[in-house]
């Protein structure tokens, strides 16, 4: 499926913004084209409580990045893969997946407001785990780890994708 450009720009900032509202992790760029200087502890805790309102829907997350000026940082992400399931599965997706590599001094939150836990492991243990039935995964989630675990390093994966 191809898609329009303006579609296409809104997928991947929606990724940077979920990225965001789910993990705590940004990634954005300062007005002048400088990475965002997160080893700054209250930088850190301004946009963790603007976090928290973006999440209340008190402000958008164009709001937040007039307010910052901050820009999304796209070229930190590689698409990866796009899933789309039938009508007739009983449950509907069309999920894309993205890669990037952590910004500095950034790390993702342990859980988010839409799952109540979550463990970061490696994409082996993860497939381990679903195959003992003590971690499900839906099928894209599984299928994309199961395309993860054919390299067998992040640098050759970051080769393959690009990945800054």
């Amino acid at each position: 499926m191809r898609l329009g450009a303006e579609l296409a720009l809104g997928h991947w900032v929606a990724g940077i913004r979920e990225l965001f509202e789910e993990l705590g992790v940004l990634l954005c760029v300062t007005e002048n084209g400088e990475a965002l200087d997160m080893e700054e502890r209250a930088q850190r805790e301004r946009f963790a409580m603007k976090r928290k309102a973006l999440i209340a829907g008190s402000i958008n997350f164009q709001r937040f990045l007039e307010s910052e000026g901050l820009f999304c940082d796209a070229a930190r992400l590689a698409y990866f893969s796009n899933w789309r399931t039938s009508q007739q599965s009983g449950i509907h997706l069309d999920t894309r997946f993205y890669l990037c590599r952590l910004p500095a001094y950034q790390s993702p939150l342990p859980s988010s407001h839409k799952a109540s836990q979550g463990i970061w492991i490696d994409v082996e243990r993860a497939l381990k785990l679903n195959q003992e039935g003590r971690l499900p995964l839906t099928f894209p989630t599984f299928a994309s780890l199961r395309s993860l675990a054919d390299f067998d390093c992040l640098e050759s994966l970051s080769r393959e994708f690009r990945l800054g």
